[in-house]
């Protein structure tokens, strides 16, 4: 974490504001950081580093490319893993340097490759929902002998808690 420094700047009260480089930001946000992480890095608040960021007139770099040039990039990527999806392609963009939103990927996506996408979205897993109060309802895990009280299905259930608690 960096040391911030407090400005020497007289003000009209209230706590004295930390000098935060531009370029510290610049820097930073170029080794692809998101805004939380700089400030946390930084030793600031998220609003702090906001306002500093309109002071200093640095928005959100997105990447300039036209829809033609990132439909050409999401084809070559598909060429190169065919099985690419919607978690996949954003990383393989940025590994090229390209910072895109992910509502235009995603738009670019389905009309690429409308027929994977719909079979990656068919494949995926779906979560089982239960009503139960908690997962004692079900039956009781004794931690001392690692044994299961209750039945198969309940046993399942349980198993499935523990699976999203510990995930």
């Amino acid at each position: 974490m960096f040391q911030r420094e407090p400005s020497q700047t007289l003000s009209s009260g209230g706590r004295s504001r930390y000098k935060i480089k531009r370029e510290r930001i610049e820097t930073l946000r170029n080794t692809g950081m998101q805004w939380k992480a700089i400030a946390r890095c930084l030793g600031v608040s998220s609003k702090t580093l906001y306002r500093r960021r309109l002071e200093y007139g640095l928005q959100d770099s997105f990447s300039d490319i036209t829809n033609e040039e990132l439909e050409w990039n999401i084809r070559d990527i598909l060429k190169l893993t065919p099985f690419s999806g919607e978690s996949y392609i954003p990383g393989a963009l940025r590994g090229r340097g390209i910072f895109i939103q992910r509502w235009k990927i995603r738009e670019v996506l389905q009309t690429v490759d409308p027929v994977g996408r719909a079979i990656r979205r068919r494949s995926s897993i779906q979560r089982r929902l239960y009503n139960v109060k908690n997962p004692t309802t079900c039956g009781t895990w004794t931690p001392t002998t690692g044994s299961f009280i209750g039945d198969l299905f309940s046993m399942a259930v349980l198993m499935d808690l523990i699976e999203v608690l510990c995930i």
